[in-house]
Parts: structure tokens; C-alpha cells; sequence
């Protein structure tokens, strides 16, 4: 069994950055999406040179075997499949994620404040 204490979770994001858990706390989209939560967490726990996951955020690998990383050669290739349509979906959903918070964190006071705003790029949010 693994310790609650040492989890990243949605409560751990709310309870380990202010700037983090205001921001959380106002956007309508972290509100209703909780996976986008626990990523930013990632992100900012990621980004802190004292954060207390460090040690485990730093091994986790830096590419994963999804749709995401595919590239637009593999993707052509899904042509005339019923796949192509899910991939380009998943695809289209994390760019247009990855662009509003990108412009959040240039037009919002509290996701100005974010620490990890200066290291937000497609490819760690991906």
C-alpha cells in the first residue's frame, strides 16, 4: 500500500502551491478537469529544484507510447483507419489545451504568478 502523503493527487496540488491552488480554484477548465489539474501539479513539482517529489518526478520517463508523440509521418499512416480520427482528436484536444493555458499565463493575474510559467512548453504538458 502506498502512503497517501506521497502522492501527487488534485488535494496535493490545492494544498502545495498558493499561486497554484488560486489559479486551480478560479479556472473554469482545472474546475471541471481534474486530470489537467494533477498535470499542472506535475509540472510545477517538475519545475521546483526543493520540491519534496523530486526525486520521483525526475524518473519518470520523458516520452510515452500514445497517440500523442506520434509523428505526422506515423499519423499518415493511419489513414483509411478508424484510428486516425481518435488520434487527430486526442491531438487537436492537448494543443488546444497546452494554447489556453499558454494564454492564461499571459493574461491572467493568478496563472501569471505560477513559478513553472517561464518552463511551459507543448512538449512537457504533453
Amino acid at each position: 500500500v502506498i502512503p497517501r502523503k506521497v502522492m501527487i493527487t488534485c488535494e496535493t496540488a490545492l494544498n502545495s502551491d498558493r499561486n497554484l491552488a488560486s489559479f486551480i480554484s478560479d479556472d473554469p477548465v482545472l474546475r471541471h478537469m481534474p486530470n489537467i489539474v494533477a498535470a499542472l501539479h506535475l509540472i510545477d513539482e517538475y519545475c521546483k529544484p526543493d520540491s519534496f517529489w523530486r526525486p520521483y518526478v525526475r524518473c519518470l520517463p520523458s516520452h510515452y507510447d500514445t497517440a500523442l508523440y506520434l509523428s505526422d509521418a506515423d499519423v499518415n499512416q493511419l489513414k483509411g483507419s478508424q484510428a486516425l480520427e481518435e488520434v487527430v482528436k486526442l491531438k487537436r484536444s492537448i494543443a488546444r489545451q497546452y494554447a489556453y493555458f499558454t494564454n492564461q499565463m499571459h493574461t491572467n493575474d493568478k496563472a501569471m504568478r505560477l513559478e513553472f510559467k517561464h518552463f511551459f512548453t507543448y512538449e512537457l504538458y504533453r
